[in-house]
């Protein structure tokens, strides 16, 4: 019962964070992720994962303010962690857990 509690408490928590980014990548126009003409790129695990991602935040976001959302999975640490050493990010949303996150703080 107390993992099944963590979970849902992990989820929601992730649920908010991943809201709030997507609402603050949206300029007011339709142009794209964050303005640029570009589509908001969400990293997930794919499967199942992906599909609650589009249900929940990527078409809603999608609806309300016509910036257009893409998909990628799996999601690739090293990938995501050259992005970031090289100042080469493009991946606007990726799911990570937590121990990684804390573990890549430093990249």
């Amino acid at each position: 019962m107390r993992k099944r509690t963590l979970s849902t408490l992990a989820l929601g928590a992730a649920s908010i964070v991943i809201g709030a980014m997507l609402v603050g990548c949206s300029s007011g126009d339709s142009s794209g992720g964050g303005g640029s003409g570009e589509p908001l790129t969400l990293v997930t695990w794919g499967g199942t994962t992906e599909a609650g991602y589009k249900q929940a935040w990527a078409e809603p976001f999608t609806e309300s303010t016509g910036i257009k959302t893409e998909m990628v999975n799996p999601v690739d640490y090293g990938k995501y962690s050259a992005q970031i050493q090289t100042d080469q990010v493009v991946w606007d949303c990726v799911d990570l857990g937590g121990r990684r996150i804390i573990k890549n703080n430093n990249c």
